[in-house]
């Protein structure tokens, strides 16, 4: 069994149920984040009660499955809005850098993880909560 597969047939019932949520938001704002204003009108999402009270380490593993369910590769901007809308002060970070002769977006959430690269930051967004 490869190592995904295994991976996923060690959720537990609760963490196909928050899986299956993150999923569903993760399309909603890979859909979204096409639209002018996006991040203009970006807000927090309401979390089910087991979306709440997952450790942050697990919540983020299920966040980052599912923008890549999603989103493929390179799915920064889903999996930290996913992560930004749990709150706790979180803030959401987005820059640029140079690279190939264009512009190379990448978001982030402060404190949680470095952005990757040397990216200059542009838009930072708290949390309400």
């Amino acid at each position: 069994m490869s190592p995904r597969l295994r991976h996923l047939a060690e959720l537990s019932p609760r963490d196909w149920l928050v899986l299956g949520e993150l999923v569903l938001r993760a399309a909603w704002l890979r859909w979204r984040s096409g639209r002018p204003g996006f991040l203009t009108q970006l807000a927090p999402c309401r979390l089910s009660r087991p979306a709440r009270r997952l450790g942050t380490a697990r919540f983020r593993s299920l966040a980052d499955a599912a923008s890549r369910v999603v989103s493929g590769p390179g799915p920064c901007l889903v999996r930290s809005v996913l992560a930004w809308s749990r709150g706790h002060g979180a803030i959401l970070a987005l820059g640029v850098r140079l690279e190939g002769g264009g512009l190379r977006s990448h978001a982030w959430i402060e404190g949680m993880e470095l952005p990757g690269g040397d990216y200059e930051e542009i838009l930072r967004i708290p949390s309400p909560r």
